[in-house]
């Protein structure tokens, strides 16, 4: 028979966040301090459906602006090198792909701090800091100090790694995959609209106001957000409600579930290393790195379709931003159909076997990615080598920016389910990869089409995605399996 919703929002609410225990395994306590039954106001996922679709919108907008200052520049890069007086390729490349670089180092912060102190202070003061240094970048006097705030700036990201985090936060699991689905869109199509926006902007104000523009925006996003959310990760709500009743019962004894008796100076060693962790983790590395790989082509893909569209299709720096719509239309697309197919068919599949859930019901997605994603490849490669109508290779970039969608967000909801209360880590160690591979992959990018051509370079891209297509069907046969092996509290 199957569950209702109070019962299982119960049972999240220790079973789910706490990945070693279940509900039924907790002890009566009488000075546990836990929430007051399935509707207590206080428990993130009883706040109100229109106050929870507020604060999304907020995230969804944080996130779209802060992503899209990652590309926004793109379309001005000869801008800034002729200011400059550089001919430089790697300071070409650097531009882009130094921002990874940066996020890849404040991921591994980002994620334990929050669990230390919660989600609200990490991300208000990281807004803070990730809007100075955006403003800084308008002041750059040479290209170190554009190079080297761009870095910063991919260091105080937090949306990345918090966002899914938040949503795991406000929805149970049969909701998440929908919310996801959206919100994680914004990392994806941030670096694609950016550099439509960045190629008008450049064009008509310079490019010291393509970062000007997002300043500013995200100025007022930042501000709302600052006014409107309020904590929503478990931990430090029921340790908050813990100390509050101490003080009104005069009771010492009281205690959440989250309590620790390590040292101060261990408990914040642990939190830091458990990204780190991770990736010892069988299950967590199979899917970080085939979602990684795909994510990372579309860097390549980014980094190099303005200078191809312009060489070889005559396009203007503005007109060049546009070519990065086939992406975006790829991506819009697979946001689509996560947003459907991953909550649907989690309840069918709930429905079928009496109540229970699987994580692994995420990742059916997964097979339809990496079908499509060779067959994207192929068409972009080819087509732009060969000269055909470019509309043609903008079809292939939409079938690519399609196929990581549909592998992005079924590896991202997953892991936030099975992760708990430590989905913030998992997320860190997740955006770590991501952003590894999203540094990398487009600096062996030029290289690679400048010794096969665009045809036969995109090809070995292909066939390395198409030799991944059987993972997602092994997943979904031996993934329980091979994440019951792992033993997962016993990593966190």
């Amino acid at each position: 028979m199957e569950k209702p919703k109070e019962t299982l929002l119960a049972e999240e609410t220790l079973a789910l966040s706490c990945p070693s225990q279940n509900v039924s395994d907790q002890p009566e306590d009488p000075d546990l301090v836990i929430y007051n039954g399935v509707h207590d106001p206080e428990n993130p996922r009883n706040w109100s459906f229109a106050y929870k679709w507020s604060v999304m919108a907020l995230l969804c907008g944080m996130s779209l602006t802060n992503n899209l200052t990652v590309l926004i520049c793109a379309p001005a890069i000869p801008q800034i090198l002729n200011e400059f007086h550089s001919e430089s390729q790697l300071y070409s490349t650097l531009i882009v792909s130094i921002w990874n670089f940066g996020a890849i180092i404040g991921c591994l912060v980002m994620g334990p701090l929050s669990e230390i102190y919660g989600r609200q202070p990490v991300y208000n003061i990281a807004n803070l800091i990730f809007l100075v240094l955006l403003v800084a970048q308008t002041q750059s006097k040479n290209m170190a100090m554009v190079i080297v705030f761009r870095c910063l700036n991919g260091l105080s990201i937090a949306s990345s790694s918090l966002n899914p985090s938040i949503v795991g936060d406000l929805f149970i699991t049969e909701e998440r995959g929908r919310a996801q689905s959206i919100l994680s869109l914004m990392p994806l199509l941030g670096p694609i609209i950016g550099p439509i926006l960045g190629g008008y902007i450049a064009q008509s104000k310079g490019w010291r106001w393509t970062f000007g523009l997002a300043s500013i925006v995200l100025a007022a996003f930042g501000l709302a957000f600052f006014a409107i959310y309020r904590e929503s990760y478990e931990v430090i709500i029921l340790r908050r409600k813990t100390q509050r009743l101490r003080k009104e019962m005069n009771n010492p004894s009281l205690h959440s579930p989250y309590d620790h008796s390590v040292s101060p100076a261990r408990f914040l060693l642990d939190a830091f290393l458990r990204p780190l962790k991770l990736f010892l983790v069988p299950i967590f590395v199979l899917l970080s790195v085939s979602s990684c790989i795909l994510n990372g082509y579309i860097f390549i893909i980014a980094t190099s379709i303005t200078e191809i569209f312009q060489a070889t299709y005559n396009f203007s720096e503005g007109a060049a931003g546009l070519s990065f719509l086939g992406v975006a239309l790829g991506m819009a697309l697979g946001a689509l159909l996560c947003s459907v197919a991953l909550d649907w068919y989690t309840k069918r599949m709930k429905a079928l076997h009496n109540g229970e859930i699987k994580p692994e019901w995420r990742l059916p997605p997964m097979a339809l990615g990496f079908v499509i994603a060779p067959l994207g490849l192929f068409i972009y490669g080819w087509a732009a080598q060969a000269h055909i109508q470019y509309v043609v290779p903008i079809i292939g970039t939409a079938l690519c920016g399609f196929a990581a969608y549909t592998v992005t967000i079924p590896v991202t909801t997953y892991l936030v389910d099975i992760f708990g209360i430590y989905r913030a880590s998992a997320m860190s160690a997740m955006m770590m990869s991501r952003n590894t591979m999203s540094t990398v992959l487009p600096l062996a990018g030029p290289p690679l089409y400048s010794a096969l051509g665009l045809g036969w370079g995109n090809s070995v891209l292909a066939f390395i995605a198409l030799a991944l297509a059987p993972l997602p069907f092994f997943l979904l046969k031996y993934g329980e399996w091979i994440r019951k092996r792992s033993k997962l509290e016993e990593w966190l």
